[in-house]
C-alpha cells in the first residue's frame, strides 16, 4: 500500500511539474496564450480547484489512517503511537478546514451571499476565515510556517544538526520529518511566483537559502545523492530561474 501510494505521489508531482512548466511557457512565449496563467490562477481557476481536491484528499487519507489505527487498536499501550495519532488528527482537521477555506465553504460554486459579519470584516467579502486578516500578514504566516516546518527544520535534521539539542526527542521528530522528495516538492511549490520584487524579497531569500542547503545536503550525504534527487533539484532551480 505504501509503495503504491509513493509511486502515485511521484507520478502526480511529475504531472504537476510539467503542467505548470507548459502553462508558464505558453503564457510567456506564445502570443495567443498570454492570459492562460491568469485564468488558471484566478478565483475558481484550475489551481484553486486542484488545491481544494489535494487538501481534501489529504484529509480523507488521514481519516482512513485513523480508522485503520482504531480498527487494529494499534495506539493502545503505545505512547509513540499516541503521539502519531494526535499528529494525524491535527493534519486531518487542518487539511479539511484549509480545503473548504480555499473555496469559501462552497460560496464560489453555490453563489450564496456572505453574512453581515463577513461583508464588513472580510477583505474579499467572502465567507472564509483567512481573509479576515491582512493578505500580506496571512501570506507571511503561511510561508514562514511551511518553510520552517517542511523545509528548514527537516533539512537540518537530515544534516544531523539536532542530535545534541533534541537527543531524547529526535526519534519522535523523525517520524514526522518529510522525505527529501517531499522537501523538494515544497521547494518547487515556492518557486512558482515572481521574485526579486519588493513584495517577495523575503520569499526570494528563503528559497535561495533552501536550494543552497538542498544542494549541499544531496551532494554531501551519500544516501541522498542519486539521479532522481539531482534531476528533481535541477528542475526546481530551472523553474526558479525561468520565472
Amino acid at each position: 500500500m505504501n509503495k503504491i501510494l509513493s509511486h502515485c505521489i511521484i507520478l502526480l508531482h511529475c504531472i504537476v511539474i510539467f503542467s505548470v512548466i507548459i502553462i508558464v511557457a505558453l503564457t510567456s512565449c506564445v502570443p495567443g496564450y498570454k492570459n492562460l496563467l491568469v485564468s488558471c490562477t484566478q478565483e475558481n481557476g484550475i489551481f484553486e480547484i486542484g488545491s481544494f481536491f489535494l487538501l481534501l484528499s489529504i484529509s480523507l487519507y488521514c481519516f482512513y489512517t485513523l480508522y485503520m489505527i482504531r480498527k487494529k487498536k494499534a495506539y493502545k499501550n503505545s505512547p509513540a503511537m499516541l503521539k502519531y495519532v494526535i499528529f494525524i488528527i491535527f493534519i486531518w482537521i487542518l487539511s479539511f478546514i484549509a480545503a473548504f477555506e480555499e473555496i469559501s465553504w462552497g460560496q464560489h460554486f453555490l453563489e450564496f451571499q456572505s453574512g453581515d459579519f463577513f461583508t464588513h470584516h472580510n477583505h474579499q467579502k467572502e465567507t472564509n476565515l483567512h481573509n479576515l486578516i491582512s493578505p500580506v500578514l496571512f501570506g507571511f504566516i503561511i510561508n514562514a510556517s511551511v518553510y520552517c516546518i517542511f523545509i528548514f527544520i527537516p533539512i537540518f535534521i537530515k544534516f544531523n544538526k539536532f542530535d545534541k539539542v533534541f537527543k531524547n526527542y529526535l526519534n519522535t521528530i523523525k517520524i514526522f520529518t518529510p522525505s527529501i522528495s517531499n522537501i523538494l516538492i515544497f521547494c518547487f511549490a515556492f518557486s512558482l511566483q515572481a521574485y526579486f520584487i519588493y513584495e517577495t524579497y523575503s520569499d526570494t531569500a528563503a528559497l535561495i537559502i533552501a536550494l543552497i542547503l538542498m544542494v549541499i545536503l544531496i551532494f554531501k550525504k551519500k544516501e541522498y545523492k542519486n539521479l532522481i534527487n539531482i534531476l528533481h533539484l535541477l528542475i526546481i532551480i530551472s523553474a526558479f530561474i525561468f520565472l
